[in-house]
C-alpha cells in the first residue's frame, strides 16, 4: 500500500523497538533501504535528530 504523504508531511511511525515518533519529512526516497521505500525527516520536539525509516512502518499521515 502507497503512504500518501510528501517532503514536508508530518508522520507518525513504529520503531523496530515499538515506539512511535513523529516526524517532519525532508525527503521521500525511492529504495532508501533493502529495496523498499521510505524516507528521511526530522524528528519533532528534538534538536534536529534526524532518522529515516520505511514507508511501511508509517502508522499515519498527521498533515500533508
Amino acid at each position: 500500500m502507497t503512504k500518501k504523504y510528501r517532503k514536508g508531511s508530518i508522520i507518525e511511525y513504529k520503531t523496530f523497538d515499538g515506539s512511535r515518533r513523529k516526524v517532519l519529512v525532508k525527503e521521500r526516497i525511492p529504495e532508501i533501504k533493502n529495496g523498499k521505500d521510505g524516507f528521511d525527516g526530522l524528528v519533532l520536539g528534538s534538536d534536529n535528530h534526524t532518522v529515516w525509516g520505511y514507508d511501511h512502518q508509517i502508522t499515519r499521515v498527521i498533515a500533508r
